[in-house]
Protein backbone atom coordinates (compact mmCIF):
# COMPACT_ATOMS: atom_id res chain seq x y z
CA UNK A 1 0.00 0.00 0.00
CA UNK A 2 1.33 3.40 -0.90
CA UNK A 3 0.58 6.65 0.81
CA UNK A 4 -0.03 9.82 -1.05
CA UNK A 5 0.95 13.23 0.29
CA UNK A 6 -1.40 16.09 -0.18
CA UNK A 7 0.37 19.25 -1.23
CA UNK A 8 -0.59 22.20 0.93
CA UNK A 9 0.25 25.73 -0.11
CA UNK A 10 1.48 27.24 -3.33
CA UNK A 11 -1.91 28.55 -4.43
CA UNK A 12 -1.30 32.22 -3.69
CA UNK A 13 -1.58 33.27 -7.34
CA UNK A 14 -4.73 31.20 -7.84
CA UNK A 15 -6.30 32.63 -4.65
CA UNK A 16 -5.47 36.16 -5.78
CA UNK A 17 -6.98 35.55 -9.22
CA UNK A 18 -10.15 34.00 -7.80
CA UNK A 19 -10.53 36.75 -5.20
CA UNK A 20 -10.40 39.34 -8.01
CA UNK A 21 -13.11 37.44 -9.91
CA UNK A 22 -15.29 37.23 -6.79
CA UNK A 23 -14.82 40.94 -6.15
CA UNK A 24 -16.10 41.69 -9.67
CA UNK A 25 -19.06 39.30 -9.40
CA UNK A 26 -19.88 38.76 -5.70
CA UNK A 27 -23.01 36.70 -6.39
CA UNK A 28 -21.17 34.07 -8.46
CA UNK A 29 -21.37 31.07 -6.15
CA UNK A 30 -19.25 28.85 -8.39
CA UNK A 31 -16.34 31.30 -8.25
CA UNK A 32 -16.66 31.38 -4.46
CA UNK A 33 -16.61 27.58 -4.34
CA UNK A 34 -13.37 27.59 -6.31
CA UNK A 35 -11.92 30.30 -4.05
CA UNK A 36 -12.89 28.33 -0.94
CA UNK A 37 -11.30 25.21 -2.40
CA UNK A 38 -8.08 27.05 -3.24
CA UNK A 39 -7.97 28.56 0.26
CA UNK A 40 -8.50 25.12 1.83
CA UNK A 41 -5.74 23.54 -0.22
CA UNK A 42 -3.52 26.45 0.83
CA UNK A 43 -4.11 25.51 4.48
CA UNK A 44 -6.37 28.50 5.19
CA UNK A 45 -9.36 26.58 6.51
CA UNK A 46 -11.00 29.45 8.39
CA UNK A 47 -10.86 31.68 5.31
CA UNK A 48 -12.34 28.83 3.29
CA UNK A 49 -15.19 28.43 5.79
CA UNK A 50 -15.83 32.18 5.64
CA UNK A 51 -16.15 32.09 1.84
CA UNK A 52 -18.53 29.13 2.02
CA UNK A 53 -20.67 31.03 4.53
CA UNK A 54 -20.84 33.92 2.08
CA UNK A 55 -21.95 31.46 -0.62
CA UNK A 56 -24.98 30.62 1.49
CA UNK A 57 -25.65 34.24 2.40
CA UNK A 58 -25.41 35.66 -1.14
CA UNK A 59 -26.11 32.68 -3.34
CA UNK A 60 -29.27 32.34 -5.32
CA UNK A 61 -28.39 29.01 -6.93
CA UNK A 62 -26.66 25.86 -5.76
CA UNK A 63 -27.76 26.45 -2.17
CA UNK A 64 -28.00 22.74 -1.42
CA UNK A 65 -24.41 22.25 -2.51
CA UNK A 66 -23.38 25.36 -0.59
CA UNK A 67 -24.97 24.11 2.64
CA UNK A 68 -23.37 20.67 2.34
CA UNK A 69 -19.94 22.05 1.52
CA UNK A 70 -20.19 24.62 4.32
CA UNK A 71 -21.15 21.91 6.83
CA UNK A 72 -18.23 19.72 5.77
CA UNK A 73 -15.83 22.67 6.08
CA UNK A 74 -17.14 23.50 9.57
CA UNK A 75 -16.52 19.91 10.62
CA UNK A 76 -12.93 20.17 9.38
CA UNK A 77 -12.30 23.11 11.69
CA UNK A 78 -14.13 21.41 14.58
CA UNK A 79 -17.08 23.79 14.58
CA UNK A 80 -19.90 21.41 13.81
CA UNK A 81 -22.49 23.54 15.59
Amino acid sequence: MTTQRIKVGGNDAKVKELRALVDRDPLNVNQRFMLASALESDGKLMDSVKELGICIEKGRRNLGVAHCTYAAALMKVNKSE
